[in-house]
């Protein structure tokens, strides 16, 4: 209805159509959707976020339609909107960056995810998604990777410990051995902990957690950590009673 109103301004009109492509995504209707957000970014006169945000919907919803191509088309117009704020070529720029990695195309995901450092002024969220991203494609094109995030301790108590990593690629079996730093009679003794291995959501990734029991209080123990073909080591010391 806001359409039919006489002396209606670019600005009004884009809105109403920014509107319209709004409802009709929740409405599941993505052809109608698409077409409505493309009048928005096409009305002249509209603002630039106005434009910026209906090609950022377009590409957001030809990505869920399984339309790659063309959402990363959309994606990259709104780089192309004069005077656009640069959080919108952010936004976009994850949009393509995520794409590429999704795809296995590492190298153009970091060039996407790099352009956002260049930007200025951009949201301190997205550069830093930008920079963890693009140390997981840097990550992911070093290939395999044992000891992704090093071997570390955590939840110290008086007679018990637990042991994290993280691998990166193929799951190497792993295993923990554990003596006394000192090598005395606290030593809990030398047979192997088999970790239980979880993997991560969404990633190439598999969290790797040991259970360390049967510890003295205020004992201080060694940790050699194998994985693969490589190992890892550490010190850490439990609670006083």
């Amino acid at each position: 209805q806001a359409l039919q109103f006489k002396g209606l301004t670019p600005a009004e009109e884009g809105r109403a159509r920014l509107q319209i492509g709004y409802c009709l995504r929740m409405l599941k209707q993505s052809d109608e959707a698409l077409e409505a957000l493309a009048q928005a970014a096409q009305t002249k006169g509209a603002t630039e976020a106005q434009q910026a945000e209906a090609w950022l919907y377009s590409g957001w919803e030809l990505r869920t339609l399984g339309r790659i191509d063309e959402a990363l088309a959309a994606f990259a117009k709104v780089s192309k909107v004069p005077d656009v704020h640069s959080n919108y070529v952010a936004t976009a720029a994850l949009s393509i960056g995520k794409i590429y990695q999704d795809r296995k195309e590492y190298e153009r995901a970091i060039e996407a995810y790099a352009s956002i450092e260049e930007l200025s002024p951009v949201a301190q969220t997205n550069r830093a998604r930008a920079r963890v991203y693009k140390l997981e494609c840097q990550a992911l094109l070093a290939g395999d990777n044992p000891f992704h995030i090093k071997p570390y301790v955590s939840k110290v108590g008086t007679d018990r410990a637990r042991l994290y990593w993280v691998s990166q690629g193929e799951t190497p079996e792993g295993k923990v051995e554990l003596s006394a730093a000192k090598g005395d009679e606290k030593s809990p003794g030398s047979k192997p902990i088999e970790p239980t291995v979880t993997p991560l959501k969404d990633t190439e990734c598999h969290l790797h957690v040991a259970d360390l029991a049967g510890l003295q209080p205020y004992t201080e123990y060694r940790y050699r950590v194998t994985c693969g073909e490589q190992q890892a080591t550490g010190t850490f010391r439990t609670a006083p009673a």
